[in-house]
């Protein structure tokens, strides 16, 4: 989602978007609360970069750390949404947390298909 930019209008951004098969959704400039989500992300990473600099801490781990954050709304972290599992990092989290989505789906069909059998 994005703003009616120019950069968002030339013709190398639409062959971009064609390339990766991917829509482009514009909001309107004159009323930015329809964005909000997008503005809110940018902040908070904003946020995370400049405390981030100003402990002398891992940018890149600090940003890493928020990827693997579930977000409100979404059933998945956006690392998860991208890569089908949650990336290595120093947090500590539940054994159970880590089993990549698509792992959990394959055991839960392949559990029920011996289940079938056993049945039979």
């Amino acid at each position: 989602m994005s703003d009616y930019g120019t950069q968002f209008s030339y013709g190398e951004f639409k062959e971009f978007t064609q390339r990766w098969d991917f829509e482009h959704v514009t909001s309107s400039p004159s009323y930015p609360q329809c964005n909000g989500q997008v503005e809110r992300a940018i902040g908070t990473v904003t946020n995370i970069v400049k405390k981030a600099m100003e402990d002398g801490s891992d940018v890149q781990l600090a940003l890493l750390n928020f990827r693997n954050t579930d977000r409100e709304g979404y059933s998945a972290s956006p690392a998860q949404l991208l890569f089908g599992r949650r990336c290595r990092t120093l947090l500590p989290i539940q054994r159970s947390r880590r089993i990549p989505k698509l792992a959990t789906d394959m055991y839960r069909d392949k559990k029920i298909a011996k289940n079938a059998q056993i049945e039979q």
